[in-house]
């Protein structure tokens, strides 16, 4: 049994195999992957509106979150713990590559005024990444 398999059934969710095969992908994927980009690391027949339409459903049950870029390409990542979106991003505008800040979240709902309460952070930092300055 996958991971992404146990996780949708943990969460009282029917496990169909489209979205165990996308979640399985994201929960595989080391960077935030686009439409493309996990349309083709699927190996098994799935066409690219299921994919979409999981890709919502997973958003909307809080297995993944996605972030826009500013070339407007949406990219999806696993909540490894299933749980609100917490943190800030960082886009290479060299390369186009986009990496989740887990660490910024602390740093930024510490920044708050006291009684505040940060329920998710939408933030995206451009620049370049350590590959593309080598």
């Amino acid at each position: 049994m996958s991971k992404a398999f146990e996780l949708i059934q943990a969460q009282a969710q029917t496990p169909t195999s489209a979205r165990v095969l996308v979640l399985d992908t994201l929960l595989n994927a080391p960077l935030p992957l686009s439409h493309p980009e996990i349309q083709k690391q699927i190996t098994e027949p799935i066409d690219r509106v299921t994919i979409y339409r999981v890709l919502d459903w997973l958003s909307a049950q809080g297995f993944v979150h996605s972030v826009i870029s500013p070339d407007k390409t949406r990219r999806f990542k696993a909540n490894t713990h299933h749980t609100q979106h917490q943190h800030a991003h960082f886009e290479c505008t060299a390369c186009g590559q986009v990496y989740c800040l887990d660490e910024a979240n602390e740093a930024i709902t510490q920044s708050l005024p006291k009684q505040f309460i940060a329920t998710a952070i939408h933030l995206n930092i451009s620049g370049v990444c350590a590959s593309c300055q080598k």
